[in-house]
């Protein structure tokens, strides 16, 4: 019986020492190499890149002196640009010596080029400008094509930016590189290229402050080479900043040449690390690797079986007198641990279901309390509507509503309360059921706002507020009158035309403070008239990219949709968010109510009344106050009926016109 626990015991340890001799060696080697290699090529190439960046600064400064060594640039750079397309563009250096010859004989006076002043040439015949411009422009192409032989950048060019263009000027060119006068793609004089602010930092810094940047910096704009570099320096004519030196340099040579140099050092540096690494081995398998090995299986037992007495027994065996014992005395702890927050999660688990499906009943009865059913009343045929609400969590803020008051006056609500969850959908239940109450007890919007306000305010120690458009509407005529309590501006499609906006300035928000007014805006819906109200959660509809759906695209969904059909509309409005949102996470709640006034078919106009003949009834309104009227004048433009009554009673109350 010994001598067969003797030889499970040293199957147990070759099989640690051969897992010990293959796979923890090779990963120790495999790691340090990699991370041997990735500190040299890091130090090599920013070595290299450092001498790169001193020889792109030392090319900046020989290629601007060049070009700022004459004292007429300012007028070479203007006189380039407007006369490119007249210019002889020469580079040849036999072709140039023969050009200022001929400069030379026409104008015999002529100092050295570069001391050329702009007021000299200025006072010149166009004949000798053209050529002393062409001779100029040859010699700096010459000089620029012999620094970019020594430094061998990829581009060494010249340019202005004006109205968002890059205006190129005078480049350097190799052997066998051809400019686009040539047929080749390297720019030259009269070329133009787009430029878009932050694309280059340090062409941008130049433009602002018409210094250089300092270093190099890589380009932002799509499809460009990201392993080319660019540097910037201003070209100064007395004081001013008349060009620039652009250098591109191409880090793919840098890095070739850090390649080069890295691999010879890597190779040595890595069979020094492998002969540390078998040394390892042999001092670390007896006293970590079986150790883990064992520490290891037991966790694994644990994982399956989850018996915390007998997991706990193996690892007290575990005694390799150093950290691996620590090791295994923190995995007994941690299956302890682990005992007790298993435990913990089923209750967790237990109560999280619980309030699932209490949150389930939550949703079930707020979707009760709105209309669902469409058409909500088949019998009437003034009108047509429809309406949605998704809420963005289990119970959302937003609601709508719509109700006879009686039998030729509807009420349409819509509304979005503060918040979001349980919070929002308790406020907005108190919202929604002291709006019907009031609204059922006559009066103007204004005036039903008013008295929720100072109903919501009561107690509202969480500063909970709600956004609300509530409209009135006499089917008859279809004149209507609405208040906006901060919320959306609707949506109107007149008859025959596309959709809308109406803004105008809202009144505050219901429940922010006690005594607020509101005002009431009046509107006359003709037949075939469309009215589309929302919350904020449709133009804040927000992406993947963070991107809001805004109200241009709300407008085009509109448009988009069958303007006969009220749910056709919200369903339209509905597939365009969720194309926008692309399964972008919900934010708010979103919300939508279409009314569609078809019109009663009666062609006679209701009498109207005059207030001050039926006094008993109305509410509150039967005479238009001084402050009353200065509030609305900007809203009412035409002499037509208003609506007020009580109860369920409503009468057309005549109101003289005011004018702005």
């Amino acid at each position: 019986m010994k001598d067969m626990r003797t030889k499970k015991k040293k199957r147990k340890l070759f099989y640690g020492l051969s897992a010990q001799l293959s796979w923890p060696i090779f990963f120790i080697l495999l790691f340090i190499a990699i991370g041997t290699t990735f500190t040299v090529f890091i130090i090599n190439f920013i070595t290299f890149y450092n001498d790169s960046v001193e020889e792109c600064i030392n090319l900046s400064h020989y290629a601007t002196k060049e070009m700022e060594d004459y004292r007429s640039l300012d007028w070479l750079v203007d006189y380039w640009d407007t006369h490119a397309d007249d210019m002889e563009l020469i580079y040849s250096p036999s072709a140039i010596q023969e050009r200022e010859k001929e400069l030379r004989e026409e104008w015999p006076e002529m100092p050295d080029l570069k001391t050329v002043t702009a007021l000299d040439i200025g006072s010149k015949d166009p004949m000798l400008q053209k050529m002393f411009a062409e001779v100029v422009y040859g010699t700096l192409s010459h000089d620029l094509s012999r620094l970019k032989r020594i430094f061998k950048p990829k581009y060494l060019y010249s340019f202005f930016v004006e109205d968002n263009e890059m205006h190129f000027l005078v480049t350097g060119s190799l052997e066998g590189e051809q400019r686009v006068s040539q047929g080749g793609m390297l720019y030259e004089l009269g070329c133009r290229d787009g430029y878009k602010r932050g694309n280059y930092i340090g062409l941008d810094y130049v433009i602002d402050y018409e210094e250089e940047y300092g270093m190099p910096t890589g380009s932002n704009a799509a499809g460009e080479d990201t392993t080319v570099v660019h540097f910037f320096v201003p070209v100064k004519n007395n004081g001013k900043c008349v060009a620039i030196m652009g250098i591109a340099v191409d880090n793919g040579r840098v890095l070739y040449r850090n390649i080069r140099v890295s691999v010879a050092e890597v190779i040595i540096l890595v069979l020094v690390f492998l002969f540390v690494a078998l040394w390892l081995n042999v001092r670390i398998r007896k006293k970590i690797a079986d150790p883990l090995r064992r520490t290891e299986k037991t966790v694994k037992e644990y994982e399956k079986e989850k018996d915390v007495p007998k997991t706990k027994e193996n690892l007290a065996m575990i005694t390799p007198n150093n950290e691996v014992e620590s090791l295994a005395e923190g995995f007994s702890s941690m299956v302890d641990e682990l005992g007790r927050y298993v435990e913990e999660v089923r209750k967790i688990a237990a109560d999280k279901e619980r309030i699932e499906t209490e949150l389930n009943v939550a949703t079930k009865i707020q979707a009760d309390m709105l209309p669902s059913v469409f058409p909500p009343f088949p019998d009437r045929t003034e009108f047509d509507l429809y309406a949605t609400m998704d809420p963005a969590k289990e119970v959302g803020g937003d609601f709508y509503d719509f109700y006879f008051i009686d039998d030729d006056h509807i009420c349409l609500t819509i509304a979005d309360v503060s918040g979001k969850g349980v919070p929002a959908a308790l406020f907005m239940v108190i919202s929604k059921t002291l709006l019907h109450s009031r609204v059922l007890m006559g009066g103007l919007p204004s005036e039903i706002l008013y008295d929720v306000n100072n109903r919501l305010c009561e107690n509202n120690d969480m500063g909970y507020f709600v956004t609300i458009w509530l409209a009135i509407i006499d089917l008859r005529t279809g004149e209507g009158i609405s208040a906006n309590a901060g919320h959306e501006h609707p949506a109107i499609r007149p008859a025959g035309k596309q959709y809308e906006f109406r803004v105008y300035p809202h009144s505050p928000a219901v429940g922010l403070m006690e005594e607020m007014r509101f005002k009431d805006r009046k509107f006359k819906l003709n037949p075939g008239d469309r009215i589309f109200v929302y919350t904020d959660g449709v133009p804040e509809a927000t992406n993947k990219d963070k991107h809001l759906f805004e109200s241009d695209r709300l407008k085009e969904a509109l448009d988009a949709s069958d303007y006969r059909d009220p749910e056709n509309v919200c369903n339209t409005v509905q597939k365009y968010i969720d194309e926008f949102v692309d399964g972008a996470e919900q934010f708010d709640d979103i919300t939508m109510l279409t009314f569609l006034y078809k019109g009663s078919g009666d062609k006679t106009e209701p009498a109207e009344q005059n207030v001050a003949e039926t006094p008993e009834d109305s509410v509150g309104q039967t005479e238009i106050k001084e402050e009353v009227k200065e509030e609305v004048k900007e809203d009412i433009k035409e002499d037509n009926g208003l609506l007020s009554g009580s109860g369920k009673e409503f009468k057309t109350i005549k109101i003289e016109e005011i004018t702005e």
